[in-house]
C-alpha cells in the first residue's frame, strides 16, 4: 500500500474511531482489490433491491477518478488523437481510466 493510500486509511479511522477494529481485515481486503486491478483482473459487485441500487452507484464511482485521478496512458491519448484528430486530444486529456468493474443485477426490465 502507499502512502497515499496509508494516510488515506489514517484519515478514515481518524473520522471513525469506532471502525478501527477492522483495520486488519479492511488492509486486508484493499489488498487483495489492489492485487486484482494491479493482475488485470476485475471485481464483480452483485446485488437485489436496494443493495442493487448500491452495487450500480459503487460501480460508477469506481468509473471514475475519487480522490485520485487516473488519467489516460500516453499510448491511449495517441491512439484517440490519431482518431480523432484535436477533438480525440481533447477529449482524451480530460477522459480518466476506469477500474474495471462489473455490476450485475437480477432486475431484468
Amino acid at each position: 500500500m502507499n502512502m497515499r493510500t496509508q494516510q488515506i486509511m489514517q484519515e478514515f479511522y481518524t473520522l471513525h474511531p469506532d471502525l478501527t477494529f477492522l483495520e486488519a481485515e479492511l488492509s486486508k481486503a484493499l489488498r487483495l482489490l489492489l492485487d486484482t486491478f494491479r493482475s488485470g483482473g476485475k471485481l464483480l459487485i452483485c446485488g437485489n433491491g436496494g443493495s442493487s441500487a448500491d452495487s450500480e452507484h459503487i460501480v460508477g464511482e469506481l468509473m471514475k477518478g475519487f480522490l485520485l485521478k487516473r488519467p489516460l496512458s500516453s499510448d491511449k491519448k495517441d491512439l484517440f488523437t490519431n482518431l480523432f484528430g484535436e477533438d480525440g486530444k481533447q477529449i482524451a486529456e480530460v477522459l480518466q481510466e476506469a477500474l474495471p468493474a462489473i455490476y450485475l443485477s437480477t432486475h431484468t426490465a
